[in-house]
């Protein structure tokens, strides 16, 4: 079985401390990868005023579906940012990175 690890980085900043994102922005992360049938496993984490997700699945490098839902997990988190007064971050496609492995 071929498992492929997608990270994903982006901005999504943070009121009270530009290095630090609260921890409401992390659960709207969450809460949009984690219902996600095609996952087997994930973690999403804060660096400086961004997250970064990582998402282990079968669907392969480029898979649209993957990386739709990586925007959508970032956009929430944006989203969540703002209603907690984070001035508007720019709206670009995060940082994304992939890795297949072979699983024998």
């Amino acid at each position: 079985m071929k498992i492929t690890l997608s990270v994903l980085e982006a901005e999504v900043g943070s009121p009270a401390d530009p290095a630090q994102v609260s921890r409401r922005v992390l659960e709207a992360a969450r809460a949009r990868i984690e219902p996600a049938g095609f996952v087997l496993d994930y973690s999403i984490c804060q660096h400086g005023g961004g997250i970064a997700i990582l998402i282990a699945h079968t669907r392969g490098p480029g898979d649209e579906y993957v990386r739709a839902l990586a925007r959508e997990a970032v956009c929430d988190a944006r989203q969540v940012a703002r209603e907690q007064g984070t001035p508007l971050v720019q709206d670009r496609f995060p940082a994304l990175l992939e890795l297949e492995l072979a699983h024998a």
